[in-house]
């Protein structure tokens, strides 16, 4: 039993959902930091695609067409990635 758990049934019970509480915290905090290493690695591939891409512009000498939409949707990942991670972080 925690400290300042009683063994009446009442206590008991709400002993049971604090423990429950902190298992789904943790949770919440496993993936709240998995979520950051993902946003992180995200960020680091998407500066690679930018310097693959501005690499491929200078050496066509600014004259022929690069497809930049693997740059835009890593963009867009990484943004939805860091709003989640604003959004859903504890204030404790």
């Amino acid at each position: 039993m925690e400290i300042g758990c009683s063994s009446s049934s009442s206590s008991t019970h709400y002993c049971h959902l604090l423990a429950v509480d902190k298992r789904l915290y943790l949770v919440f905090q496993a993936s709240h930091c998995a979520l950051s290493v993902t946003l992180v690695v995200g960020l680091i591939y998407r500066f690679m695609l930018i310097a693959e891409t501005v690499e491929t512009f200078r050496s066509t000498y600014f004259e022929e067409f690069i497809d930049v939409t693997d740059v835009e949707y890593w963009d867009e990942v990484s943004y939805m990635l860091l709003i989640t991670l604003i959004l859903s972080s504890d204030t404790k």
